[in-house]
């Protein structure tokens, strides 16, 4: 009756996820859920392995990060900034540039998954933007294609022929897909494992391009996408019933935590540093794996610069190392505090702020003093290594001595009274003692 006569507003939910709020609790669990939510929904049925377990776990989250925060971007500029960045990989493939042209591959291939991801959360999706999609994708994939091609040499007719039947198959694989998708279910979860999928054609693409391995790659477009589109067309034959959009209920199950138990600083803490140094062993691990990948590569020429894919991973090494030890530290300074409070109640000489700066001065010269031994040697790699692994062992050393300097200061300040009261009592006692022996005698 409210919402006949106009006195309430109302949004019609039907076949929507939606939940109840009526608490603060609740309201915060709504808020936690909806980037969930949105990210779930943007998942295609259709969506290759590659797609769903590396890309969209990316290019969805920033796609929900710009729609929660009402930051529109064109899905046609989208469209339009992959495909530069395709061309741009084909350039350096030209120019030899393996690694880079490796990196911006698989980088328009996840950015290429945002045009549509913006355009349906913001309901802007429309033919042309689809259109324009599709057609930028295969012109993308040809330029791949013929970039490889200018680095190999054919020395048979075969192979001419064989790359082009790598590079047709580029057309044929996504038009018989486009065909035969929408038919039956079977063909639906084919292409949702399609090992020639275009997520996976840029995968493969990028990884064999980082090794300059073309050859594999061009037989690998020849071989499996004619052997899927192939595979494809006798399944789309069998008799099946048409795939029919799922119907949500009005009223979906949405579990809602209503009580959620605060984490204390302390579990916080050790969560935090047992992550981060699981974390930093993986990330060394496979980095050390990759030495023995790309040790015998040769080097490449960046600005004038030759560069070694060893000191690329010297410097990612590096980076992971800085990174997840900043990590840890900022944790261990909570332990830090802990200890300075316990120090300060157990002994009662000094204040709690004195403490704690001694704790950190002493943490951050056992830190400098781990740096001197392995930083330089890391450094050494690099080109002018030598110059750069001098400069920065002056440094280390000079920010060791400047926090040794302030940790004897504040050791000198803060121990300076008690230090000079029992100098006081030494000297008292010793003239009473001299006193007492002048009178005896």
């Amino acid at each position: 009756k409210a919402i006949a006569y106009g006195e309430v507003s109302y949004v019609d939910v039907t076949g929507l996820i939606w939940m109840d709020v009526d608490t603060p609790e609740e309201l915060e669990e709504a808020r936690r859920i909806l980037p969930l939510l949105l990210r779930r929904s943007l998942v295609k049925p259709g969506d290759g392995p590659v797609s769903r377990y590396i890309n969209r776990p990316i290019s969805t989250r920033i796609s929900v990060g710009l729609f929660l925060r009402g930051i529109y971007v064109s899905p046609n500029l989208i469209s339009m900034i992959a495909f530069l960045l395709t061309i741009l990989a084909g350039l350096m493939i030209y120019r030899e540039l393996f690694l880079p042209a490796a990196i911006l591959i698989q980088l328009s291939s996840i950015i290429d998954g945002m045009d549509g991801e913006i355009a349906r959360l913001f309901q802007t999706a429309s033919k042309f933007g689809g259109l324009l999609d599709s057609f930028l994708d295969r012109y993308s994939d040809l330029i791949i294609v013929a970039a490889i091609g200018t680095r190999l040499s054919f020395e048979s007719p075969w192979q001419l022929a064989l790359f082009g039947l790598a590079a047709g198959n580029v057309f044929v694989t996504s038009y018989v897909s486009h065909l035969a998708g929408w038919k039956s279910e079977i063909v639906m979860k084919l292409r949702a494992w399609s090992p020639a999928g275009r997520d996976v054609r840029l995968l493969v693409a990028a990884f064999l391009t980082a090794f300059g391995l073309f050859w594999p790659f061009i037989w690998y477009m020849a071989v499996v996408p004619l052997i899927f589109s192939l595979y494809l067309l006798i399944a789309s034959r069998i008799p099946e019933k048409p795939i029919r959009p799922e119907r949500r209920e009005p009223l979906p199950k949405v579990k809602v935590r209503r009580t959620r138990r605060k984490i204390t600083p302390l579990e916080a803490n050790i969560k935090l540093i047992l992550s981060s140094s699981v974390k930093l062993l993986a990330w060394l691990i496979v980095i050390r794996l990759a030495y023995g990948l790309v040790k015998d590569l040769s080097p490449f020429t960046v600005l004038d610069l030759t560069v070694s894919p060893v000191i690329i991973l010297n410097v990612a090494e590096f980076l992971v190392v800085v990174y997840f030890g900043y990590r840890i530290i900022l944790s261990l300074k909570f332990f830090l505090d802990i200890l300075s409070k316990w120090i300060v109640r157990e002994m009662g000489l000094v204040t709690e702020a004195a403490v704690k700066r001694a704790l950190a001065d002493m943490f951050y010269m056992s830190l400098i003093f781990a740096l001197i031994w392995f930083v330089p040697s890391y450094l050494e790699t690099l080109p002018l290594g030598g110059i750069v692994s001098k400069v920065s062992l002056l440094v280390l050393l000079f920010l060791f001595l400047l926090f040794f300097y302030d940790l004897a200061k504040l050791f000198y300040r803060s121990f300076k009274g008690f230090f000079d009261r029992q100098i006081a009592r030494i000297a008292e006692k010793l003239s009473v003692a001299v006193e007492g022996e002048v009178k005896e005698e």
